[in-house]
């Protein structure tokens, strides 16, 4: 009865915008979970945005981890909420 009741009470992660995972998903060739500062530019420039290549870098600083070589974008972060499920 008890392990019924934490089950019920655990925080489960749920995906809120699923278009914008499969396109991560897509865009993540080696399937690592991430995508790299040089493979997001190149996205952004393709979609017709006016934006130069310094003013989309300072928007991936804001949600990435950097690393020596370059900027890592975890994209599981931005499309994976938690949710609290109580019966």
């Amino acid at each position: 009865m008890k392990s019924d009741k934490r089950r019920a009470d655990k925080e489960l992660l749920y995906t809120a915008d699923r278009a914008l995972l499969l396109a991560c998903v897509y865009f993540d060739q080696s399937h690592a979970g991430y995508l790299l500062d040089k493979d997001i530019e190149d996205i952004i420039h393709t979609t017709g945005l006016q934006l130069s290549r310094a003013q989309v870098s300072v928007h991936l600083i804001v949600y990435s981890a950097t690393t020596l070589l370059s900027v890592i974008v975890h994209y599981h972060a931005c499309t994976v909420v938690q949710g609290c499920i109580s019966h």
